[in-house]
């Protein structure tokens, strides 16, 4: 059995079906390793819509600014943690 996608309808068929279904328009995709998410292994034949060269840079872009909001995000934190002792400090100075 395989997993196939179009727009948000997701079907498992048998292999023997896949290429109907790529000809239909259904990309052929799995599950990521946290299965969030799906990942298109196998493009749509004649899938005129997108050019796949763009749409894999624009994916690794993605990742890339997904990896860079986490990595702002807990350096976002540190610096509040770092506030907070600071304002403890100077209260108990203050006092």
């Amino acid at each position: 059995m395989i997993t196939v996608k179009r727009f948000n309808k997701v079907l498992s068929i048998d292999e023997t079906e896949k290429s109907t279904y790529t000809a239909l328009g259904y990309d052929v995709v799995e599950l990521d390793e946290k299965k969030k998410e799906y990942k298109v292994v196998e493009y749509a034949a004649g899938n005129d819509k997108i050019d796949k060269s763009k749409y894999e840079k624009l994916e690794s872009q993605i990742k890339e600014h997904k990896e860079k909001y986490a990595a702002l995000e807990k350096e976002h934190q540190e610096l509040q943690d770092g506030y907070k002792e600071l304002k403890e400090a100077y209260q108990k100075i203050a006092k």
